[in-house]
């Protein structure tokens, strides 16, 4: 049906975005019941709040990767190859130096980190014995954010993904070997150490290849260009803190209120859901750099062209995503049930289907997303995730409120409804956009 729809280099970096996230998405199938056997859900959990750390530490990626995206896209397309390594360079060096502080953040106030989370002495002492090396996983996590997104830029998200999912694959295999050699959570750090050193090394190889650009030079180092990746990014900057909070913050009122063992029935609920999104996903992402050429041509071939990439898009995903979802919301129990066998429990099923629900809602303002970023519309996005986040954590609390305790049930429940709310308002917005750029492409007429 891609091949139908989309035409040239966008259909293969629609395919290679759905191929490389079903290989992810294989290889977490494969990775979670391995986990759970050799650490069970306690230390598990404890891995799991470790990996918040390092999400949440990753915070300074957002929106300056897509500036990336977008940025090297419009300058490579123009025959710019100095901006384009200079916006590399410039990026990498931004997010290097945010990557070390954060890391002299997590040393200094690790202990308190620890305490947030209120855990046993035996977790406390996994998560306070590791959080240094997952600091310095950070810095490396960063800089590969760059080389990615640098990466589709060129014009080559096909390559971009599949290096991002064969690293997935490669941090999987290593972490299983060392977890039945009895390294136990040191295999988890060591595999995603070797996937960071793998992207980093094939995407700087590729970028070579595609364009004979010096990144390694001082004299690369732009301020206006940094200036303009942080225009670009500061609303998608703002907006991902605040969304990508929810998590965390669900995960700390599980822990506190619930107990951590929780913790990994919400992750598998909320990573499964979404994994299962990133399939039918992660081909729409090859919409933002696309958009943002059309955009700057601005002639009546692009504005046409525009319509139809984002009727055709959602048509796309409705087509295929009801009957999937449909599919996984009804087989959900004896699939949960024959992938993790033993360390199945009860909760999972309910609390992965109200995800599902929640996922599917996001999947259909995919379009919308990606079109606004193209029209570097930052702010709509940042609001976006602002009616998001503040829907969940106003459901959470308020019942706390009333019934001083938590399910998990209403922890998934509250994160479903921030996502419809966010979802009707990006459509709106988009809707509201591209009658707008219409109307000013026939008043140039």
């Amino acid at each position: 049906m891609i091949r139908r729809l989309f035409s040239s280099q966008l259909r293969i970096n629609m395919v290679s975005g759905v191929s490389s996230t079903a290989i992810s998405f294989l290889a977490n199938i494969v990775a979670y019941p391995v986990y759970l056997h050799f650490l069970g859900y306690e230390i598990f959990g404890a891995w799991l709040i470790l990996a918040t750390v390092l999400t949440f530490t990753q915070l300074g990626a957002i929106g300056v990767s897509p500036g990336v995206t977008k940025l090297v896209a419009e300058d490579y397309n123009s025959g710019k190859l100095r901006g384009v390594q200079k916006y590399i360079f410039t990026a990498m060096v931004f997010l290097f130096s945010f990557g070390i502080l954060i890391f002299l953040i997590i040393l200094s106030f690790k202990h308190q980190i620890v305490t947030l989370f209120k855990l046993s002495d035996g977790n406390a002492e996994i998560v306070t014995n590791f959080l240094p090396y997952v600091g310095a996983l950070t810095v490396l996590a960063l800089v590969m954010q760059v080389l990615t997104a640098a990466l589709s830029g060129l014009g080559r998200m096909d390559i971009a993904n599949y290096i991002q999912a064969s690293s997935r694959v490669l941090a999987v295999v290593v972490s299983v070997i060392l977890l039945f050699s009895g390294f136990g959570v040191l295999s988890l750090v060591i595999g995603n150490l070797l996937q960071y050193i793998y992207i980093l090394i094939v995407s700087i190889i590729f970028i070579h290849k595609f364009a004979p650009v010096q990144l390694m030079q001082i004299s690369n180092w732009d301020t206006s260009r940094l200036k303009k990746l942080l225009y670009f990014g500061g609303g998608i900057f703002g907006g991902g803190i605040i969304n990508m909070l929810i998590s965390p913050f669900n995960k700390l009122m599980l822990s506190r209120y619930v107990g951590v063992g929780a913790v990994p029935v919400y992750e598998i609920a909320y990573s499964g859901a979404f994994q299962c999104r990133s399939l039918l996903e992660a081909g729409f992402r090859a919409l933002m750099p696309e958009i943002s050429k059309l955009q700057v041509d601005r002639t009546a071939r692009s504005c046409e062209k525009i319509h139809v990439i984002n009727k055709k898009a959602f048509k796309l995903i409705i087509t295929t995503g009801s009957l999937f979802y449909i599919v996984l919301f009804l087989l959900s129990a004896p699939l949960l049930k024959i992938w993790l066998r033993d360390q199945f429990v009860d909760s999972l099923p309910v609390a992965f289907r109200i995800m599902l629900v929640g996922t599917f809602l996001t999947l259909l303002m995919v379009p919308s997303l990606y079109i606004l970023m193209g029209f570097g519309q930052v702010r709509r996005l940042f609001f976006s995730y602002v009616i998001q986040s503040v829907i969940n954590v106003l459901i959470v609390c308020i019942n706390l409120l009333l019934f001083k305790s938590l399910t998990i049930n209403t922890v998934v429940l509250a994160a479903s409804i921030g996502m419809l709310c966010s979802t009707i308002y990006l459509i709106w917005q988009k809707k509201l956009l591209i009658h707008k750029f219409s109307l000013e492409h026939r008043v140039s007429e």
